[in-house]
């Protein structure tokens, strides 16, 4: 894979057989050209990676059915994937500064997958 575009989903078996720094390179380098200027290229381009790995794995998480939802209400692909990532990253946070650690990390992702909707992203409820 030379080439990374968030408006397409990136073929599954291909995505995955590239090591994770090749991934976060790819998606990195897609954002460097395409602009606009971000505080942490690396940080987002990792999340991004982190979705992408996680929809490529198909049913085995909900991301690609929660990507595909939020393409039916409205969102473009890549913003999905940014919905799915800020969804991601708040789990993240919350393991690293809970007394309980990365207990129940996976039903809390899947739980607020879930309840993601794509007129709340559209509305900034982007916390």
């Amino acid at each position: 894979m030379k080439a990374y575009n968030p408006a397409e989903a990136p073929p599954p078996e291909e995505w995955l057989e590239l090591t994770a720094a090749a991934r976060v390179a790819l998606v990195e380098r897609y954002h460097k050209k395409a602009g606009p200027k971000m505080s942490n290229r690396r940080a987002h381009a990792a999340i991004h990676a982190a979705v992408e790995n996680h929809a490529a794995r198909g049913t085995t998480t909900p991301v690609q059915t929660t990507i595909t939802r939020l393409m039916a209400e409205g969102l473009d692909r890549h913003e999905a994937v940014h919905a799915v990532g800020a969804v991601l990253a708040q789990v993240m946070r919350a393991a690293f500064t809970s007394v309980t650690g990365t207990k129940g990390l996976g039903a809390r992702y899947v739980e607020a997958l879930g309840a993601l909707r794509a007129r709340d992203w559209l509305r900034g409820n982007r916390s």
